[in-house]
Protein backbone atom coordinates (compact mmCIF):
# COMPACT_ATOMS: atom_id res chain seq x y z
CA UNK A 1 0.00 0.00 0.00
CA UNK A 2 1.19 3.32 -1.01
CA UNK A 3 2.59 5.90 1.73
CA UNK A 4 -0.46 8.11 0.64
CA UNK A 5 -3.45 5.76 1.02
CA UNK A 6 -4.38 4.63 5.01
CA UNK A 7 -4.17 1.03 6.00
CA UNK A 8 -8.27 -0.18 5.98
CA UNK A 9 -6.83 -2.69 9.08
CA UNK A 10 -5.47 0.25 10.98
CA UNK A 11 -4.63 0.11 14.84
CA UNK A 12 -7.94 1.55 16.81
CA UNK A 13 -8.39 2.73 20.69
CA UNK A 14 -10.88 4.56 22.22
CA UNK A 15 -11.00 8.66 23.18
CA UNK A 16 -13.58 9.88 25.88
CA UNK A 17 -16.31 11.87 24.54
CA UNK A 18 -15.69 15.54 23.71
CA UNK A 19 -18.17 17.88 23.94
CA UNK A 20 -16.46 20.04 21.17
CA UNK A 21 -17.21 17.10 18.76
CA UNK A 22 -20.82 18.28 18.46
CA UNK A 23 -19.63 21.56 17.01
CA UNK A 24 -16.93 19.79 14.53
CA UNK A 25 -19.91 17.31 13.26
CA UNK A 26 -22.23 20.38 12.77
CA UNK A 27 -19.29 22.74 10.89
CA UNK A 28 -18.55 19.23 8.91
CA UNK A 29 -22.30 19.10 7.95
CA UNK A 30 -22.62 22.98 6.67
CA UNK A 31 -19.30 22.59 4.99
CA UNK A 32 -20.74 19.19 3.21
CA UNK A 33 -23.80 20.31 2.75
CA UNK A 34 -22.67 23.76 1.02
CA UNK A 35 -20.26 21.73 -1.19
CA UNK A 36 -23.36 19.66 -2.35
CA UNK A 37 -25.09 22.56 -3.04
CA UNK A 38 -26.50 22.63 -6.86
CA UNK A 39 -24.43 19.31 -7.40
CA UNK A 40 -27.53 16.88 -6.62
CA UNK A 41 -30.70 18.25 -5.07
CA UNK A 42 -31.28 14.90 -3.25
CA UNK A 43 -28.35 15.37 -1.25
CA UNK A 44 -28.64 15.09 2.70
CA UNK A 45 -26.13 15.60 5.18
CA UNK A 46 -26.28 14.34 9.06
CA UNK A 47 -23.77 13.93 11.68
CA UNK A 48 -23.91 10.16 12.88
CA UNK A 49 -21.40 7.55 14.33
CA UNK A 50 -19.96 7.64 17.63
CA UNK A 51 -18.85 11.95 17.67
CA UNK A 52 -22.83 12.23 17.38
CA UNK A 53 -24.32 11.11 20.69
CA UNK A 54 -23.20 12.99 23.74
CA UNK A 55 -21.58 11.00 26.22
CA UNK A 56 -20.46 8.12 23.59
CA UNK A 57 -16.75 7.44 23.35
CA UNK A 58 -15.35 7.78 20.29
CA UNK A 59 -12.89 4.98 17.93
CA UNK A 60 -10.06 6.92 17.01
CA UNK A 61 -8.17 6.21 14.14
CA UNK A 62 -6.04 8.78 13.43
CA UNK A 63 -4.03 11.80 14.30
CA UNK A 64 -5.24 15.62 13.86
CA UNK A 65 -9.70 15.97 13.16
CA UNK A 66 -10.21 13.05 10.90
CA UNK A 67 -13.91 12.42 10.02
CA UNK A 68 -15.16 9.57 8.14
CA UNK A 69 -17.54 10.36 5.79
CA UNK A 70 -20.11 7.93 4.87
CA UNK A 71 -22.03 8.29 1.47
CA UNK A 72 -25.40 5.89 0.78
CA UNK A 73 -28.45 5.88 -1.40
CA UNK A 74 -30.48 8.43 0.14
CA UNK A 75 -33.96 7.12 2.50
CA UNK A 76 -32.14 3.96 1.71
CA UNK A 77 -31.99 1.25 4.80
CA UNK A 78 -28.40 2.22 5.28
CA UNK A 79 -29.09 5.77 5.61
CA UNK A 80 -32.20 4.86 7.96
CA UNK A 81 -30.45 2.57 10.06
CA UNK A 82 -27.97 5.20 10.27
CA UNK A 83 -30.18 7.32 11.79
CA UNK A 84 -32.40 4.64 13.63
CA UNK A 85 -28.97 3.59 15.69
CA UNK A 86 -27.96 7.27 16.07
CA UNK A 87 -31.60 8.51 17.55
CA UNK A 88 -31.48 5.03 19.71
CA UNK A 89 -28.29 5.72 21.75
CA UNK A 90 -29.74 9.10 22.22
CA UNK A 91 -32.50 8.65 24.04
CA UNK A 92 -31.69 5.42 25.54
CA UNK A 93 -28.60 6.09 27.97
CA UNK A 94 -27.98 2.03 28.92
CA UNK A 95 -27.90 1.06 25.01
CA UNK A 96 -25.21 4.16 24.82
CA UNK A 97 -23.50 2.92 27.46
CA UNK A 98 -23.83 -1.15 26.44
CA UNK A 99 -22.19 -0.14 23.12
CA UNK A 100 -19.70 2.13 24.74
CA UNK A 101 -18.64 -1.19 26.44
CA UNK A 102 -18.66 -3.14 23.66
CA UNK A 103 -16.31 -0.82 22.02
CA UNK A 104 -14.14 -1.04 24.50
CA UNK A 105 -13.75 -4.26 24.78
CA UNK A 106 -13.50 -4.51 21.01
CA UNK A 107 -10.82 -2.14 20.88
CA UNK A 108 -8.86 -3.41 23.86
CA UNK A 109 -9.29 -7.40 22.41
CA UNK A 110 -8.05 -7.02 19.16
CA UNK A 111 -6.62 -3.16 18.16
CA UNK A 112 -7.38 -3.07 14.63
CA UNK A 113 -10.47 -2.25 12.65
CA UNK A 114 -11.62 -4.74 11.30
CA UNK A 115 -11.56 -7.30 14.11
CA UNK A 116 -12.70 -4.57 16.15
CA UNK A 117 -15.88 -3.98 13.64
CA UNK A 118 -16.23 -7.90 14.06
CA UNK A 119 -16.10 -8.40 17.26
CA UNK A 120 -19.18 -5.84 18.32
CA UNK A 121 -21.22 -6.92 15.80
CA UNK A 122 -23.50 -9.06 18.03
CA UNK A 123 -24.26 -5.72 20.36
CA UNK A 124 -25.03 -3.55 17.14
CA UNK A 125 -27.22 -5.94 16.50
CA UNK A 126 -29.25 -6.24 19.47
CA UNK A 127 -28.95 -2.83 19.86
CA UNK A 128 -30.74 -2.59 16.38
CA UNK A 129 -33.44 -4.97 17.09
CA UNK A 130 -34.27 -2.94 20.24
CA UNK A 131 -34.58 0.40 17.82
CA UNK A 132 -36.67 -1.58 15.30
CA UNK A 133 -38.59 -2.45 18.34
CA UNK A 134 -38.80 0.46 19.98
CA UNK A 135 -39.55 2.34 16.88
CA UNK A 136 -42.13 -0.35 15.97
CA UNK A 137 -44.30 0.25 19.66
CA UNK A 138 -44.59 3.97 19.11
CA UNK A 139 -46.33 3.44 15.45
Amino acid sequence: MSKMTPDLDEPVHIVPYDPAWAVLGRALVEQLTTGLRGVDRYAEVEHIGSTSVPGREYLRRRSGQPANVHVVGLRGRLWADNLLFRHHLRAHPEAAAQYARAKRDAAGATGRLLAYSEHKAATVAELMAAARASRASRV
